[in-house]
């Protein structure tokens, strides 16, 4: 889980306003999950506006991973059985865990709170493929957003591919290709 806090002081064209009782914090949440349920971020939303982070400025993203926890109340019938009284209580019990620590590093991003620059750039890559028709469309655009602080140094990246993460099948946790593009 990796959380980035920004504020956005209102600089340059289409400005929010100037002066900081006119700042407003954005606070972004990458998750190596398969999704991330509307609940689940309400969840964070209300524990967040006591610091006052309002909700339309909170986002959690998940990177699609199809080998990472299973979250309640996400993909249920994936199995095609229902989940064994067993199972669902250890799904309940790291759904829980997971919101913790969604606030905690969301957190942890607002006590780190500096000023920054923004940078948007859309690259390539070119390992995703269409998985349903073999000669089908396949969007290689890899959009990027960088933070960097004042004297340019890179303090983040946010990135997004549009390829499934289903290209590891070996039935252990992981962020699949979108963990490895995070580390």
């Amino acid at each position: 889980v990796k959380a980035m806090a920004i504020s956005v002081s209102g600089e340059g064209p289409g400005a929010a306003g100037a002066g900081s009782d006119q700042t407003k914090t954005a606070v972004l949440i990458a998750v190596d999950t398969l999704c991330i349920p509307d609940w689940l971020v309400e969840t964070i939303a209300a524990r967040l506006k006591k610091v006052g982070v309002a909700r339309d400025r909170l986002a959690i993203t998940a990177t699609h991973t199809h080998t990472g926890p299973m979250i309640r109340d996400v993909a249920p019938t994936i199995f095609g059985m229902p989940i064994p009284a067993e199972h669902q209580a250890h799904i309940d019990q790291y759904s829980n865990e997971l919101i913790d620590r969604l606030e905690q590093v969301a957190l942890a991003a607002l006590a780190d709170l500096r000023p920054a620059k923004l940078e948007y750039a859309v690259g390539t890559a070119r390992f995703a493929m269409n998985r349903r028709t073999k000669a089908g469309p396949v969007d290689h655009d890899l959009p990027m957003l960088a933070v960097k602080d004042p004297n340019g140094k890179l303090r983040a990246i946010y990135l997004s591919y549009a390829c499934h993460c289903v290209t590891l099948s070996d039935n252990l946790i992981s962020g699949d290709w979108a963990g490895c593009a995070a580390e």
